[in-house]
């Protein structure tokens, strides 16, 4: 079975420390989809550096998975290539 094309690529998500932990930065992942209801299965992908562990852990929750290590991604920081498969 062929992977499913790229058509979303995540390049950044911030919420403001006084905002975090009430769901915002959940809400924007699960509820983003810029696709047009035409168009078939596609992934989702987001480069994660390594010591963003609040991030990893967020998109892990919602279904996405680490499917390769990004080596020098984020200068002298690798990242972690996470991706969700949407229908």
């Amino acid at each position: 079975m062929l992977a499913a094309p790229t058509c979303v690529d995540l390049i950044q998500l911030y919420v403001s420390p006084d905002w975090r932990r009430r769901g915002i930065g959940r809400a924007l992942v699960t509820r983003f989809d810029p696709r047009p209801e035409a168009q078939g299965p596609c992934a989702f992908e987001a480069a994660v550096p390594e010591g963003n562990l609040p991030m990893q852990l967020l998109l892990r929750s919602v279904g996405y998975k680490a499917v390769r290590v990004l080596r020098g991604f984020h200068g002298d920081q690798d990242a972690y290539l996470m991706q969700l498969e949407r229908e």
